[in-house]
């Protein structure tokens, strides 16, 4: 069956974040670290991919990036860089992410962060954020809450400040130290 790609909105992913999820966890499972080794309390760093749904106030973002972690037992410490794809006011909105965060730092499965995104629809409609983020986290998953302090003001109905986020970081390729 022929599909026209040009017709393609991912809006459709946005409806069904499973199929969104089932997609990005058997691709990067496929590839993780931990297929390709043993598990270990040595402590090692990995480069991966970084997956999300976000459900902000009546809008919905999928976040998509790449990471670099280091984990020393179960404790984890990562950074980012991704993109957050979404649907306000019928428009397209892309956001750049910068974050960073620790899973299991000071508490079992207490995950901290920092993150900070530019969204655009790349026409006239933009906003800086800071986002705190806490939550809960263990493996390669989190569960978070992250309000959105607005540094340059959006222009559109953004949805509010408040948003809840299911995070996925899989390591794709084990880094020596």
């Amino acid at each position: 069956m022929y599909y026209k790609i040009k017709n393609f909105q991912y809006s459709q992913f946005l409806m069904k974040p499973p199929t969104f999820f089932m997609l990005i966890l058997s691709i990067a499972f496929k590839f993780s670290v931990a297929q390709k080794f043993k598990p270990s309390i040595a402590p090692y760093d990995a480069i991966g991919v970084l997956g999300g749904y976000h459900l902000k106030e009546g809008n919905r973002f999928i976040e998509l990036g790449i990471s670099r972690c280091a984990t020393i037992h179960a404790q984890t410490a990562a950074y980012s860089l991704s993109s957050e794809f979404g649907i306000v006011e019928n428009k397209n909105i892309v956001g750049v992410t910068a974050s960073a965060w620790g899973n299991n730092l000071f508490l079992p499965f207490l995950s901290l962060g920092l993150a900070s995104s530019y969204y655009s629809d790349f026409d006239n409609k933009r906003c800086l954020s800071f986002k705190p983020i806490i939550g809960i986290g263990a493996a390669a998953f989190q569960l978070v809450y992250e309000y959105d302090f607005m540094i340059i003001k959006p222009n559109y109905n953004f949805g509010g400040n408040n948003r809840i986020a299911l995070r996925i970081n899989i390591g794709l390729m084990k880094l020596k130290r």
